[in-house]
């Protein structure tokens, strides 16, 4: 069977072709990369790109962001930490000290039966105070005075407090709150010394890197939601000073903006200068 015109037309192209391609690679020209690399590889550059230089004071500090930026959750904190002031910031302060305010969510509507409010027995409590007095060592890591505040003082320190290479650190992906189209970054850690079953899920701001909520998860397997505001000026470091906190029945069960649990508040919150 003889072969149509239209098909040796095909035929000597194709050949046409193979045959440049072998001339171009004979003559030493680079084979083109597939397109699909580009798509798989172009996140990896642009992340090295978007790292900063260290800006940390001490030798030991830098090499401490160094080894943040080595792995996801780290890049989140290292990023983290230069959005309420930085490294050099949070160096220069010795200490900080505040009272530590509780006190029941706002009454305003009448809860359900089943609502958060209503099932957390903190929610009638008394308003509560206590001071709290942190220590940050030359390196930057937090410390509480009082062993009772530890848990207190890794809150209140962070995201500075996710950088010592004790708290173990996961990047959690991106999210998106449906209520108001922001996106987050997230990283799971678990602090020093808490209890095995305990974990803190933060969310950044993908947008201006700020610590925006917490999702914790008690010894108990108790949930709570703390969302975070109102920062003070520490002389270049920002702390947020009001916690709005809402119980859960799990991670994934509806909260009222409106309607927290508990209000936390950092009064006559000020650092110390080292």
């Amino acid at each position: 069977m003889r072969a149509s015109p239209p098909t040796l037309a095909l035929l000597g192209w194709c050949s046409a072709l193979a045959a440049a391609l072998l001339a171009s690679c004979a003559a030493g020209d680079p084979a083109p990369e597939p397109r699909i690399m580009h798509a798989v590889q172009a996140p990896a550059r642009e992340a090295s790109k978007e790292e900063p230089p260290p800006e940390a004071a001490s030798s030991a500090s830098r090499a401490r962001e160094h080894e943040l930026f080595l792995s996801d959750a780290g890049r989140v904190a290292g990023r983290a930490i230069r959005a309420p002031g930085g490294w050099a910031a949070w160096l220069a302060l010795a200490g900080v000290v505040y009272v530590h305010e509780e006190r029941p969510g706002d009454p305003a509507a009448p809860a359900s039966p089943d609502s958060p409010a209503s099932r957390d027995p903190r929610a009638s409590a008394a308003c509560a105070s206590r001071p709290v007095e942190l220590k940050v060592d030359e390196a930057g890591s937090p410390a509480a005075a009082r062993p009772e505040d530890a848990e207190e003082a890794f809150v209140a320190s962070l995201p500075f407090s996710l950088a010592p290479s004790g708290v173990k650190r996961e990047y959690a992906g991106v999210a998106m709150e449906h209520r108001t189209a922001e996106h987050f970054e997230r990283v799971r850690c678990t602090r020093p010394g808490a209890d095995p079953d305990e974990w803190l899920l933060l969310s950044f701001d993908r947008s201006s890197w700020t610590l925006k909520r917490m999702l914790r998860r008690g010894p108990g397997g108790e949930l709570s939601l703390t969302l975070f505001s109102d920062p003070v000026d520490l002389g270049g470091v920002k702390v947020p000073s009001r916690r709005a906190v809402y119980a859960l029945r799990s991670a994934y069960d509806h909260w009222d903006p409106d309607r927290p649990v508990r209000i936390e508040t950092l009064a006559g919150l000020r650092g110390e200068a080292r």
